[in-house]
């Protein structure tokens, strides 16, 4: 009598085999296209560290020596704020770069875990 039961329980054992492998490469696939939305937001974040450096670099002694520079030709006051824009635009170049950047990650991550979710309520039962 246990004949015919093993002869069915084979083909579903394989098959669940099957779909075990399915998602456990599926899974895989997930991981490393995660890892590399990781290694993207890396360099978001590289941006915004950058940025904070040169928002620095606008307090710090290098404006003192642009602005000396530009003493001959401008106004004290005038010497300042043109040192002062530079740097902080760039910095404001670079504050936006990286957050651009981390809105193309925040979007492709989000858009691998919607996957996610559609592929395992699509394999179960």
């Amino acid at each position: 009598m246990t004949e015919p039961n093993t002869r069915r329980e084979e083909p579903v054992r394989a098959l669940t085999e099957d779909v075990r492998a399915l998602v456990r490469s599926e899974v895989r696939a997930m991981r490393d296209d995660l890892v590399g939305e990781l290694g993207r937001a890396r360099t978001a974040s590289l941006l915004l560290g950058g940025a904070g450096l040169l928002g620095l670099l606008a307090a710090g002694s290098s404006a003192a020596l642009l602005m000396r520079a530009l003493d001959g030709v401008l106004p004290r006051t005038a010497s300042a704020a043109v040192v002062t824009g530079v740097y902080g635009g760039a910095a404001g170049g670079l504050a936006a770069a990286g957050l651009a950047q981390l809105r193309r990650v925040r979007d492709e991550v989000g858009d691998t875990v919607g996957r996610v979710r559609d592929e395992v309520s699509g394999a179960q039962p």
